[in-house]
């Protein structure tokens, strides 16, 4: 939309050459292309289906849900990826869908928190490594921080700390944690301010019996 406003207002400027209209062109359909992906994206979350547990590469879901969180705001703050090379390929036992919806509800809510602190230029820190039997997905804010208090309430339904917030998010990604077999944790970083949010999944039998 954008862009086809800048065409008209170059063509009634007399500023509307050939190269500008190619480029525009361009541009119109790639951020179409990219918004029909996100739309097909948020149509997956949107479809009733059966629950499912499928051996799934986790970095992929992670670089799947970063590339929707993209598209799905208008100016989303820029974010770093970390996969340790032991588990790039890593698999775990998930409802893909699930493990992406609260990927994006952590990046959602570490956003939120940096614009809150006036810091929404500083990126995500988003990171895949393994502790043992099992992978720890990590994503850490620059924002605030939490008190003790408040952090140790973080999980608790309806509890929040927007003005605006039902305090169902963060409740709802701990049951879907919990329900793949794994946990939800929070943090305070050691290196600044800030909050580090921890989903915790354990790799699968079949990994473990193949190696």
């Amino acid at each position: 939309g954008n862009y086809a406003r800048s065409l008209k207002r170059r063509q009634a400027n007399g500023q509307l050459d050939a190269a500008a209209l190619a480029r525009a062109a361009d541009e119109i359909a790639s951020e179409s292309e990219r918004a029909a992906g996100v739309l097909a994206g948020i149509r997956e979350f949107a479809r009733k289906r059966a629950r499912v547990r499928e051996p799934h590469v986790l970095a992929e879901l992670t670089e799947r849900s970063l590339s929707l969180f993209r598209g799905m705001l208008a100016q989303a703050p820029a974010i770093t990826w970390q996969c340790a090379a032991d588990v790039a390929g890593a698999q775990v036992l998930a409802d893909p869908l699930q493990i992406q919806q609260v990927l994006l509800n952590l990046l959602k809510n570490a956003s939120d928190a940096q614009h809150t602190a006036g810091r929404g230029l500083t990126p995500i820190e988003v990171s895949l490594r393994r502790d043992g039997a099992r992978l720890v997905l990590a994503v850490r804010d620059h924002g605030d921080g939490l008190d003790a208090e408040t952090q140790k309430r973080l999980f608790e339904p309806f509890f929040t700390t927007k003005p605006d917030g039902l305090g169902l998010g963060l409740s709802i990604c701990k049951t879907i944690a919990e329900a793949h077999g794994g946990e939800l944790s929070a943090d305070a970083p050691t290196d600044g301010p800030g909050l580090c949010l921890c989903l915790w999944l354990r790799l699968p039998c079949l990994e473990n019996s193949a190696a």
